[in-house]
């Protein structure tokens, strides 16, 4: 019976790893294409471009610690019910914003 459940678990495990590898990746694939816009495409200046990369490990480092504190106090789930939150919120600020920039380009 030993021998089946390190099998179990990683099937199990399986899943949730697929999910948190497509999330990383997905954030991840703005940030070499991010600076270049911002320079190129927007012409600012080398130091807001580092400001901007800058910015996303500050709210990296911010909101880990954030989220460690919330995850000791009220648990894991609700932790993570709070991310998935917060991170439909954003997405769905990111998408109104493309969809109203588009709107005013493509009447």
């Amino acid at each position: 019976m030993e021998l089946n459940e390190p099998h179990n678990t990683r099937s199990r495990a399986a899943p949730i790893m697929g999910v948190v590898f497509i999330a990383f990746l997905i954030i991840g694939l703005a940030m070499p294409v991010l600076p270049l816009h911002v320079h190129r495409g927007l012409g600012l200046s080398t130091f807001i471009v580092g400001l901007l990369v800058g910015s996303q490990f500050a709210a990296s480092l911010i909101s880990r610690l954030w989220a460690g504190r919330h995850a000791d106090s009220l648990g894991a789930k609700h932790a993570i019910v709070t991310g998935l939150i917060v991170s439909a919120l954003a997405g769905c600020c990111t998408f109104y914003r493309c969809a109203s920039s588009a709107s005013r380009r493509f009447p």
